[in-house]
């Protein structure tokens, strides 16, 4: 039968023999101390399960080494009575706001020490029980959490961590974490802004919110959003600290994909303008050097058709009036067609890509082949407007910076979607620089491919030909419905 611990803190040798005759081995191990100093180092060497204290003493008081006790953690939850013979209700009240759980009048009989001190020892044992009940329904939660969830000491030592918190970190469950401290867990460029930032928080109120960053074993960095509680005594004194952190990584990427996207947009809207301005101009000029000037010649020459009195020369003047009118026709034609083919709205993507490649191949001297799906038919008209803009911009990169000689554009179906490809054996090109150019406004035509294929659903992508080259890669999704509808 393992015997019960009991500290007796008091001045009088007396009343120390006498409780420590009362309290008779087997059942009860007694240890004594004379004043408070002694009493503290005493309960927090050998942790008694229960502590006996006079209130007055010549050196400290009980009320002080109970409220000294109360504040460690290793000895705060240890039963504690006080014994004075000259009780009052001040007195009382006084050591019950400190932490004490009984008062024992002095001078008292056995019966009384005896019936005091099992009360105490049996409703000790009783909130042990509960407390442990109580920390096995907590842990369960806690380890159910699936946020990190860690419990320090005021040191910052870890003596908690749940289930999520290990697998966050990547830490062995079987590895111990008691050496571990919190701020040890902080990504290191984020430590010292945390801790200002903590510490002046804490020091004001007992909870900071925040967003910071963690690291695993692997070193790699795990942006959070941080909740720190320090549990504090009455008067100010730090018991322990609670951390909660929840990964925000997707939130994170998420952010950045709309900052980026955002960005982007934003230089489309910049470059809108610019390309808005640029059609303007070579409208401009069209109908100035060319329509204008033709438009001129032809009323220069019908003036003079009626002045003529000659009818050979009003022939020949109404003659060459007939050609410009038939150059200004081409010339109209064409404008037209830059704008948007009339064949895209009346017979469909494929025609109009096939008019196009034709187009390209027979201006820019370049062998250029279509090949379209042979199952495919008219699609969404907005779909095929995107498909149509995009090889449209592909096919013009081409001819701007490739140097190719051949150019293949493929359009085929494959379940619920459309493939564009455009490839070309040129010289290829550096896509890094592609990409840091496009997102410094220097180079759009990939981020507007990008854009016009996302705004439909669709994917984009382009790689260099390990041959020489690059392709253009461009995904459509097509609606079940619409597809059945289109495809025979």
């Amino acid at each position: 039968m393992n015997s019960t611990k009991i500290l007796i803190i008091d001045d009088d040798v007396v009343m120390r023999q006498t409780i420590r005759y009362l309290l008779k081995p087997p059942q009860f191990e007694v240890a004594e101390a004379e004043d408070e100093e002694s009493g503290v180092r005493l309960a927090e060497l050998h942790n008694p399960e229960l502590i006996m204290c006079d209130v007055n003493m010549l050196k400290g008081n009980g009320y002080s080494t109970l409220e000294r006790l109360r504040e460690n953690p290793a000895t705060a939850l240890i039963p504690f009575i006080l014994m004075t013979g000259n009780p009052t209700e001040e007195g009382m009240r006084r050591g019950m706001i400190r932490g004490a759980d009984d008062y024992l009048e002095k001078p008292f009989t056995g019966e009384s020490l005896l019936a005091t001190v099992h009360a105490r020892l049996r409703k000790s044992e009783l909130l042990k029980q509960q407390a442990k009940e109580n920390e096995a329904r907590l842990v369960a939660t806690l380890e159910a959490t699936p946020d990190l969830v860690a419990i320090a000491d005021r040191n910052q030592r870890c003596v908690y961590m749940n289930r999520a918190g290990r697998k966050m970190l990547g830490i062995n469950p079987e590895n111990d974490i008691g050496n571990l401290r919190i701020k040890e867990l902080v990504w290191p460029p984020a430590l010292a802004a945390l801790e200002n930032e903590v510490v002046s928080a804490l020091s004001k109120k007992e909870m900071w919110t925040g967003e910071s960053a963690l690291f695993n074993h692997e070193r790699n960095e795990i942006p959070v959003s941080l909740v720190i509680l320090a549990n504090k005594t009455a008067n100010g004194v730090l018991k322990f600290y609670s951390v909660i952190a929840r990964d925000i990584s997707e939130r994170k990427r998420a952010e950045a994909a709309v900052r980026d996207t955002n960005k982007r947009l934003q230089m489309l809207s910049a470059n809108l303008v610019n390309v808005q301005e640029t059609e303007r101009r070579h409208l401009a000029r069209e109908l100035h050097d060319e329509i204008g000037q033709a438009l001129t010649a032809m009323k220069i020459n019908l003036q003079g058709a009626r002045q003529s009195q000659e009818p050979q020369a009003t022939t020949n003047r109404l003659d060459e009036c007939i050609s410009q009118v038939d150059r200004l026709l081409q010339q109209v034609r064409n404008l037209s067609l830059d704008l948007r083919p009339p064949l895209l709205d009346d017979l469909g993507l494929v025609s109009a890509l096939r008019w196009y490649v034709d187009q390209l191949s027979q201006r820019a001297g370049i062998h250029a082949r279509f090949q379209p799906d042979s199952k495919m038919e008219r699609l969404n008209s907005t779909l095929e407007t995107a498909c149509f803009r995009v090889a449209q911009e592909a096919l013009t990169n081409v001819v701007r910076h490739s140097k190719a000689k051949n150019v293949i554009v493929k359009l085929a179906l494959e379940k619920n979607v459309l493939n564009l490809s455009v490839s070309d054996d040129g010289v290829g090109f550096d896509w890094q620089a592609m990409r840091e150019r496009s997102e410094q406004g220097a180079s759009l035509g990939m981020v507007g491919m990008e854009e016009r294929a996302a705004l439909v659903g669709g994917s984009f992508s382009i790689e260099p030909i390990s041959t020489g080259g690059s392709k253009v890669m461009v995904r459509f999704p097509i609606s079940s419905d619409e597809l059945s509808n289109k495809i025979k």
